[in-house]
């Protein structure tokens, strides 16, 4: 049996086919059909067996760097949004709408899997309303408190004077006989 040139071939201890050759391809800077994609990086030297091999790697970087800024653009609206809420609850309505419209912008790109794009959306309005219903039962609290309380200061020297004003009234008056 003759063997071809550059291609090695070793004996499988392993599985079905344990007797029988395989061939083991090594893919150096000397194999006959490598191709090296320059264009995109420079520092990365990449050795591909086929010409094809190397454009779909080709549009797979493409791809990537593509998806990369739309996923990234997402993130830092949405981490931009959950400080908003922590900063001021009700004042964030806009920074989450406008979180909420890039992770689906990005699911609509392909960048995320929908339903990445689902449990982020989820997670954000989930803080969004956590917040919402803590500051609304904050003022609630203050309302109830500012209620049960009396008042000090000038409230509270007006509701003496009411006291005192009958008081004085009757004072001045003759007794009658």
């Amino acid at each position: 049996m003759t063997r071809p040139q550059g291609a090695h071939y070793e004996r499988s201890s392993k599985g079905r086919f344990a007797n029988r050759p395989y061939k083991r391809t090594l893919w150096t800077k000397d194999a006959p059909l490598a191709y090296d994609n320059r264009s995109l990086f420079a520092g990365r030297e990449l050795l591909l067996p086929t010409r094809s091999a190397a454009k779909a790697w080709r549009k797979s970087e493409e791809r990537r760097q593509r998806n990369r800024s739309s996923r990234s653009a997402a993130k830092t609206r949405v981490r931009t949004a959950a400080e908003a809420i922590v900063a001021a609850p009700r004042e964030s309505e806009e920074a989450v709408r406008v979180a909420i419209s890039s992770l689906d912008r990005a699911a609509q790109r392909g960048s995320l899997h929908p339903n990445t794009t689902a449990r982020r959306k989820a997670r954000l309005m989930h803080k969004y309303n956590a917040a919402l219903a803590a500051a609304e039962a904050a003022a609630a609290a203050a309302a109830a408190k500012a209620e049960a309380k009396p008042a000090r200061g000038s409230k509270a020297k007006e509701k003496k004077e009411e006291k005192k004003a009958p008081a004085k009234a009757e004072r001045g008056k003759k007794p009658k006989k």
